[in-house]
C-alpha cells in the first residue's frame, strides 16, 4: 500500500522471565509451551481489539514520571506477551496471564474499591 503508515511495536522477553513450569502445569498451555520452545518459531493471528489497544497505550504513553513510565510500559508490555501466548492456547482468554510471570501471581486480585495516594 504506497502511503500507508505503518506503526509497530516489538516486546522481547528471555525464557527465564516466563515461567514456563507453570505452563507446562497447565494443560490448555501446552501448545504455548511448544511453541516457546522451538528455535525462530513464528505464527502469526489476528490482533486482537485489546491488543491493538495495548500497543497504541505504548506508542502515545500517558504523560508520567520516569519511574511511573517505565511500570505503565512494562505493564502494557506483560499484557502483550499474555495475548500472543494466549493466541497459541486453548485456554479462555485472560486465564493465562498468571503462567506468563510469577509476579502476576502474587499480585492482589483488582479490587472494586477505589485506590486513594495520599501526599
Amino acid at each position: 500500500m504506497k502511503g500507508a503508515h505503518i506503526r509497530k511495536v516489538n516486546v522481547t522477553v528471555s525464557p527465564e522471565w516466563l515461567d514456563q513450569e507453570a505452563l507446562a502445569r497447565s494443560a490448555g498451555c501446552a501448545e504455548a509451551l511448544r511453541f516457546l520452545r522451538g528455535h525462530l518459531t513464528t505464527r502469526r493471528w489476528k490482533a486482537t481489539p485489546r491488543l491493538i489497544a495495548l500497543a497504541e497505550q505504548i506508542l502515545n504513553p500517558l504523560h508520567l514520571a520516569e519511574p511511573l513510565i517505565r511500570l505503565y510500559l512494562e505493564s502494557r508490555s506483560i499484557e502483550i506477551v499474555a495475548e500472543a501466548l494466549q493466541a497459541t492456547t486453548d485456554t479462555p482468554a485472560g486465564a493465562g496471564l498468571a503462567a506468563v510471570h510469577p509476579a502476576h501471581r502474587r499480585a492482589p486480585a483488582p479490587s472494586s474499591t477505589p485506590i486513594s495516594i495520599r501526599t
